[in-house]
């Protein structure tokens, strides 16, 4: 569905993600694969986006918001979001952070465009760190 009707915020977790309730990417596929569920014969998918981030909010910890900062209001926005940034990105723990891998959350559909669905599985003799963790 995606792939055909586009990204869908609708879709988002009412109970929101590390960095709020909005639309996730990650630069690294192991980090999408990690929340690929396989279907009854193992085969996972995952989507292959172009994503517009224009000015990203750097999160170094956790945010329970439904959209990004505000670049000039300190707390609570005083200009209806007119200066917020356009998107927020999860700063990894290397950079001091508080993720493994970086991710993204925008929270207006537009800024995603789905490009190809990739179908895949993990084989017996995989050695990702997903499969030896479950091994």
């Amino acid at each position: 569905a995606i792939a055909r009707d586009g990204f869908d915020l609708k879709c988002a977790s009412s109970l929101g993600g590390a960095f709020g309730r909005g639309i996730y990417f990650a630069c690294h596929a192991s980090k999408a694969d990690f929340y690929a569920k396989a279907d009854e014969l193992g085969i996972r998918r995952m989507i292959l986006a172009r994503v517009v981030l224009g000015e990203p909010f750097n999160a170094t910890e956790y945010l329970d918001v439904d959209s990004p900062p505000c670049r000039k209001c300190e707390g609570v926005c005083a200009c209806n979001g007119l200066a917020s940034h356009s998107s927020i990105h999860g700063v990894p723990r290397q950079a001091g952070g508080a993720v493994d891998y970086p991710e993204f959350v925008v929270f207006t559909p537009a800024q995603a465009l789905p490009l190809y669905e990739i179908h895949y599985e993990h084989r017996s003799e995989c050695q990702c760190c997903l499969c030896q963790r479950s091994a």
